[in-house]
């Protein structure tokens, strides 16, 4: 699938984790995140990723 973003998920946005979704958003890939604390995720979705309900979601 020519064209097509590669999906990755990045589980616990602390100061590592929100790094390392923001690095892979800027290199244009598919982010889904997920944290037990909302904050880092609702700043990850206004940066462009897509929030997983729950750790099996973000894998699935």
């Amino acid at each position: 699938m020519e064209g097509a973003k590669t999906q990755v998920s990045v589980i616990g946005l602390g100061a590592m984790g929100r790094e390392i979704a923001r690095n892979l958003l800027a290199a244009d890939y598919d982010v889904t995140v997920w944290n037990r604390s909302p904050e880092p995720v609702n700043e990850l979705i206004e940066e462009g990723a897509t929030a997983a309900q729950s750790p099996e979601q973000a894998f699935s």
